[in-house]
């Protein structure tokens, strides 16, 4: 019995010990998981970091060391994600969304991600559709307000984009982007006069966005604000480094000129061709202005340097001619005109000139008629063409003829 006893006991003890390692090398595994945890939380950080510094393959390759540490980390795929979309990489983004969404089906940036990438593939309808369910889940977050906004935008459906900006707009109110968006909806909207405004306090909001600020004065200048436009753009022109495109002049100058304020006009030209001298547009508005002002010399040589720089630009061409006509070339304007309409035989506007520089010619008269004609058969409500020729072919006045005298009356019979 007592040996019997021994060997329990011994048996007991063996058990003992071993469950005790086998405890000890449950609790080293579980500590050295939490460990591997830690370290992926750490090194997680560091890749966001360095993606918010652009650095994206250093922000990869931490990625890739916390998927080792921890592959249960749905954080990590989403920014490895966002590292591929940055690249332009969308096959392998979508992949690795794929584990992020089977980690996390109802995550609200797997939604968000899905519409990024549906988007870059031109699937807009799928794309408004990921970006409602990110909204919807997380309601709170900017970015997926202004995501779903856009799309609604790209959809036409600007209406509904307001709707949905404005009802949230004092959650964001100091936030430049929804007052943008809003801005732009308005646009889109033809309501141009709330565009500008709407704008206007998102340039205040971010001061220090030319492209924004650009934008707000497209939208002045587009709702007739010419002189508050003019007060928010000046700054760029002074500014040697800020980016002011030769779009953006042209729209300037030419809101000007229609307010008959050629001699401002071409200060913002002049300043505009410093920065983009190879601009067509710019030169032919510059020629424009000039001709207005009567500064002929300056405007031959601008609307010459548009038409060699732009040979198929038509408004340069006819500005070319128009100066030729002016200063009594007539044989060279009715050249360049007769170039011009060969290149588009209904340029309402070349016909018109074509008509005008004719009329000035020995025995042009007849060619003019016949150009305001075509002009009319394009355009059979032309009031100008109509005047004109109804001063160089008069309609005969119909003689009325005359009334017969008028029978006499018969005698009434006794």
């Amino acid at each position: 019995m007592k040996c019997c006893a021994w060997i329990v006991s011994v048996v007991a003890g063996v058990l003992v010990c071993g469950c005790a390692d086998l405890q000890q090398q449950a609790n080293s595994e579980q500590a050295q998981q939490r460990w591997g945890r830690v370290r992926a939380r750490v090194k997680l950080q560091l890749a966001e970091r360095a993606f918010e510094h652009a650095v994206l393959d250093e922000a990869f390759d931490h990625c890739r060391e916390v998927v080792a540490l921890d592959p249960d980390l749905p954080e990590a795929y989403l920014l490895m994600t966002r590292i591929q979309l940055e690249r332009g990489e969308l096959a392998g983004a979508d992949s690795v969304l794929g584990y992020a969404e089977t980690l996390a089906p109802a995550s609200p940036d797997v939604a968000y991600l899905r519409g990024v990438i549906s988007e870059r593939r031109g699937q807009h309808t799928e794309a408004g559709d990921h970006f409602r369910r990110a909204y919807e889940a997380q309601p709170g977050d900017l970015d997926f307000l202004l995501a779903y906004a856009e799309s609604l935008l790209a959809a036409d459906q600007s209406q509904e984009a307001l709707e949905l900006l404005q009802a949230r707009c004092l959650d964001f109110e100091q936030d430049a982007a929804i007052h943008t968006l809003i801005g732009q909806a308005f646009s889109f909207l033809g309501r141009h006069d709330e565009a500008a405004g709407s704008l206007l306090l998102a340039t205040q909001l971010a001061p220090q966005d030319a492209l924004l600020r650009e934008q707000a004065g497209l939208a002045l200048l587009t709702a007739g604000r010419t002189n508050e436009a003019s007060l928010l753009l000046e700054p760029m022109l002074d500014d040697a480094t800020a980016s002011v495109s030769p779009g953006l002049i042209v729209a300037w100058a030419g809101a000007l000129l229609d307010k008959d304020n050629a001699a401002e006009a071409i200060r913002v030209l002049r300043r505009g061709l410093d920065r983009h001298e190879a601009d067509a547009l710019l030169w032919t508005l510059y020629a424009k202005a000039h001709l207005i002002t009567g500064e002929l010399d300056t405007a031959g040589y601008a609307a010459s340097k548009a038409v060699a720089l732009a040979p198929d630009l038509a408004e340069a061409g006819l500005l070319l001619a128009y100066h030729a006509l002016v200063t009594g070339r007539s044989d060279d304007a009715v050249l360049a005109i007769q170039s011009l309409l060969k290149k588009n035989p209904d340029d309402i506007e070349a016909r018109l000139l074509y008509a005008h520089a004719l009329e000035g010619q020995t025995g042009g008269q007849s060619q003019a008629v016949e150009q305001y004609r075509r002009v009319l058969a394009l355009v059979p409500d032309h009031a100008f063409a109509r005047a004109r020729l109804d001063q160089l072919v008069p309609e005969p006045v119909l003689q009325s003829s005359p009334s017969p005298e008028a029978a006499p009356e018969p005698e009434s019979p006794n």
